[in-house]
């Protein structure tokens, strides 16, 4: 799983994960939207939080087919809601005096 934010990410914004906990994955998409807006508020040009993305690179096709290494599917409404993704982007935001313009 990987924490996109304004398109970018951290190569500490990955993280494996595994379905049967769902409590886990949600604590560790909350810390690495945290530590991801930590990082962004330590810059001397802060730039407005605009998108997050939680998306994956790991899927199969059910008949086998080709799926390009790039290509990134979201996981938004299937690990994570979009109120819930919403509402860790606010927290984590204030808590790191970082601006939105959200377009989730």
């Amino acid at each position: 799983m990987n924490i996109l934010v304004n398109g970018r990410q951290k190569d500490t914004g990955r993280f494996l994960f595994n379905l049967d906990r769902k409590d886990e994955i949600l604590q560790n998409i909350s810390d690495k939207i945290h530590e991801h807006f930590q990082w962004m508020a330590s810059f001397n040009n802060k730039k407005p939080v605009q998108t997050v993305h939680v998306v994956t690179t790991d899927a199969k096709c059910d008949n086998g087919c080709a799926i390009p290494l790039s290509h990134k599917f979201s996981l938004t409404d299937h690990i994570i809601s979009t109120k819930g993704l919403k509402d860790l982007i606010i927290k984590h935001a204030k808590e790191s005096e970082l601006e939105l313009e959200l377009d989730i």
